[in-house]
């Protein structure tokens, strides 16, 4: 009967330990909502009422603008602090992530000159 008690209990911790162990790769993958960018124009303005997704399989999408929805693929560095998209002309653009969890993505367009704050939708 002990056996069987300290295996449940190395299964369980187990169990728990491994609930922790996401790591920014998993947070990117979600619906973003944008709610804040600056600094301020009625570009930014428009902005903040469009849909950021990132997928599994490595696209992204943006829609909800007043100009053609975009997309293309993505990739973050392995220390996190480097999204680079791609978009379907095969133009690259690498952003500064400021942060990247499950309540908030923070990033910097260095081609628009933005600073990008989402929330999950």
């Amino acid at each position: 009967m002990k056996n069987y008690c300290f295996a449940f209990l190395i299964v369980i911790c187990a169990f728990f330990s491994s609930c922790g162990n996401k790591d920014a790769r998993d947070f990117i993958v979600n619906k973003w909502r944008i709610t804040d960018v600056t600094p301020s124009s009625p570009f930014a303005a428009s902005l903040k009422k469009a849909t950021l997704e990132f997928r599994k399989d490595g696209t992204w999408s943006l829609t909800g603008t007043p100009a053609p929805d975009q997309a293309g693929m993505y990739t973050l560095s392995d220390d996190f602090k480097t999204l680079t998209t791609t978009d379907i002309h095969g133009v690259s653009n690498p952003c500064e992530v400021h942060e990247l969890s499950k309540e908030q993505l923070i990033f910097t367009d260095p081609k628009l000159g933005l600073k990008i704050t989402a929330v999950p939708k």
